[in-house]
C-alpha cells in the first residue's frame, strides 16, 4: 500500500508548527499531522492528545522506524511543493 491524498490542510508563518496535513494510507485517513520545524530541522508529528497530567500521547503512529521514515519523507515532499506552488504564486 501507499500514503496518497496527502493534503497541506492549513499553513503557520509564525512559530515551530508550519502546517498542518492529512493523508490516507490503505482504507484509513489520518488527520492533524503537524510538520514542525525545529532550528534547521523539520519532521512530522502525529496526532496527538492530551492525557491530562500534562503529558502527551500519538493518537495513531508508524509501528516501525521504516515506515516512519517513508511516511515522513513523502509528507516533507508534499510540505515543500505546496511552498513552492504558493510562494511561486504569490510572486506572480
Amino acid at each position: 500500500m501507499d500514503i496518497e491524498n496527502i493534503k497541506i490542510r492549513k499553513l503557520f508563518h509564525s512559530g515551530t508548527l508550519r502546517a498542518i496535513v492529512s493523508f490516507s494510507y490503505g482504507e484509513m485517513a489520518v488527520h492533524d499531522c503537524k510538520v514542525i520545524q525545529s532550528g534547521e530541522k523539520i519532521f512530522v508529528a502525529m496526532p496527538c492528545q492530551s492525557t491530562g497530567d500534562g503529558t502527551y500521547r500519538d493518537i495513531v503512529h508508524p509501528l516501525n522506524a521504516a515506515f516512519r521514515k517513508v511516511l515522513e519523507k513523502q509528507i516533507l515532499y508534499e510540505y515543500g511543493k505546496y511552498i513552492s506552488s504558493h510562494t511561486t504564486a504569490e510572486k506572480e
